[in-house]
């Protein structure tokens, strides 16, 4: 899903150039923007698949999350994660 979302901003950051004179937007200022929200999602992305491959991510969920934890308490929040997703 984070794929769609830099190939968007790099679409975006295209359309900005080409559409200067429309939107009267500095291409320079348009691109760095773009080019700057882009780098900082890869980069994010990089760091979350690179501790989720040494099971730094599952051992913070186990740390933080109790050992016995009822179904019930979790289902609240399970619920607007799903509503959020769709």
């Amino acid at each position: 899903m984070l794929h769609v979302i830099l190939i968007g901003l790099a679409i975006l950051a295209f359309l900005a150039i080409v559409l200067e004179d429309v939107i009267h937007i500095n291409k320079a200022k348009s691109t760095l923007f773009l080019g700057t929200l882009w780098l900082f999602l890869f980069a994010a992305m990089t760091f979350v698949a690179y501790l989720n491959q040494h099971g730094m991510v599952e051992a913070l969920v186990y740390r933080l999350l109790p050992t016995n934890m009822p179904q019930k308490t979790l289902l609240p929040g399970a619920g607007d994660n799903v509503d959020a997703r769709l």
